[in-house]
């Protein structure tokens, strides 16, 4: 909010201390016309002539506003106060360059005034200058050590940048200024949990209002998934949930956080709720579909997937979903109508022009095959999966050198592609080459050995334990 410094300013009698009289009691527009009526002659018209931008700028008429500050500027262009207010009118519309240079000579008019260095951190962190932004802020810091808006920023800027232990010192500060404000307090709760601090955490959760808890919780619960620890991650989500069961922001998000972290039968459950609670949310509906499918229930994620390009018929990516249900189903037609509707929408999408090699290649077609995948690479030539299906298909063609070379590439790719290797050796073998193909079957056997060992742990590990409330 604009105000004006009344007290700073000398009493200068006549109409500009009826101007500012008006100011003072809220009559901003009246203040204005007093403030543009005193003439050019007067001794105090530049005086006025601020503080009628000042009372423009409050009433957001920002363009005669700039207007009249350049003006200022033009006469006297060490105005410390004419710079800061044209930098935050320019930094409001987004004019953050030219916001910057008027900050600065703010900090160089006034170097020992935080505001300055404020702004002008906050001008550059809006430009993506990080680390800029936050030495300004620190210079700020000198001159007005505990000032909660400063730690809100330098908080922010740590939280984003996963400083979590940096950034918790002023995300506290600034939440016990403002303890109301409950983003700041989800913010802090998600670094409490990044630095795991189960202690602080919980005290936390204590002292902010109840219906402001299930956030905290949920933010709590993400930065605990982000750093591992998934079993602190489910127990706060989970509690998130069960405080919100009509949220569906907190369904959504503890649904997402279940499908990241593989658990599918669960994923699928929460983002049911959450297709009760918004039945004609596509993405969401797109979401349950994913989870069925992963969790093997093929059928009923084409029916999800159905729904979804009916609710998002321009979403490539809900087209493309339904041509991988129909190809894991054998049903190669409507898969590949599907995967071409979703190229249309997405004429370069490499996944989705791979999946239609596979189709052709499933019905025999090798040679349309072969210039899907050749499409494929053109647009990514480190796609193993197609430079794989590609040599594959030329070794069977009996085109062995040029199937070798690119089989030969994929293991470049993909030292551990167990598949390479077979063909690899399939290939040489062909070619007369029996110590060559001796060496890619001996490494296929050990691939495979150690493939099966390593699923064979998977299958007994228990991912994550039932969640419980923290």
């Amino acid at each position: 909010m604009w105000f004006f410094l009344l007290l700073v300013l000398a009493r200068a009698g006549g109409e500009l201390e009826r101007g500012i009289e008006l100011a003072a009691a809220g009559r901003i527009e009246e203040a204005e016309q007093v403030f543009d009526s005193i003439p050019r002659a007067d001794p105090v018209y530049w005086k006025a002539q601020y503080l009628a931008a000042v009372a423009k700028a409050q009433q957001k008429k920002v363009q005669p506003a700039r207007a009249q500050l350049a003006r200022v500027l033009a006469r006297e262009p060490s105005h410390k106060d004419a710079h800061y207010l044209m930098g935050m009118l320019l930094e409001e519309t987004s004019e953050l360059p030219s916001a910057e240079t008027h900050f600065r000579a703010v900090t160089r008019l006034a170097p020992r005034e935080a505001r300055g260095w404020t702004a002008l951190g906050r001008a550059l962190s809006e430009q993506g200058k990080g680390e800029a932004a936050e030495q300004a802020w620190k210079e700020a810091e000198k001159h007005a050590p505990g000032d909660p808006n400063l730690a809100v920023l330098l908080g922010t800027h740590y939280h984003a940048l996963g400083r979590h232990r940096d950034a918790v010192p002023y995300l506290l500060a600034a939440w016990q200024a403002n303890p109301g404000e409950t983003d700041l307090a989800a913010r802090l709760a998600s670094s409490y949990a990044a630095c795991k601090d189960a202690a602080n955490l919980d005290a936390l959760l204590g002292q902010v209002a109840a219906d402001a808890v299930p956030l905290l919780q949920q933010a709590a619960g993400l930065a605990y998934l982000a750093a591992g620890d998934e079993s602190r991650a489910f127990g706060y989500l989970v509690a998130a949930g069960r405080a919100r069961p009509a949220d569906w922001a907190v369904q959504k998000t503890l649904a997402d956080a279940l499908f990241r972290a593989r658990l599918y039968q669960d994923a699928v459950e929460a983002y049911g709720r959450c297709v009760e609670l918004r039945p004609g949310e596509g993405e969401t509906v797109l979401g349950l579909g994913r989870a069925l499918y992963e969790d093997r229930r093929i059928p009923e994620a084409l029916d999800q997937y159905r729904r979804a390009v009916e609710l998002l018929p321009r979403s490539a990516a809900a087209w493309f979903h339904l041509g991988i249900a129909h190809r894991a189903l054998a049903q190669p037609g409507p898969a590949r109508k599907a995967f071409r509707s979703a190229l249309e929408l997405e004429p370069k999408n490499a996944e989705t022009l791979y999946n239609l090699g596979i189709v052709a290649l499933g019905e025999g077609n090798r040679a349309e095959a072969e210039d899907w995948f050749r499409k494929v690479l053109a647009l990514a030539p480190g796609h193993a999966p197609a430079r794989y299906e590609l040599g594959r298909s030329l070794v069977a063609q009996g085109k062995l050198e040029e199937g070798l070379r690119e089989i030969d590439s994929v293991i470049r790719l993909d030292p551990r592609h167990t598949a390479a290797y077979y063909q690899r050796g399939a290939a040489l073998a062909r070619l007369g080459c029996k110590e060559e193909s001796e060496s890619a079957f001996r490494r296929f056997q050990e691939l495979e050995r150690a493939d099966r060992e390593a699923r064979s742990v998977m299958e007994k590990k228990v991912l994550v334990p039932s969640p419980e409330r923290p």
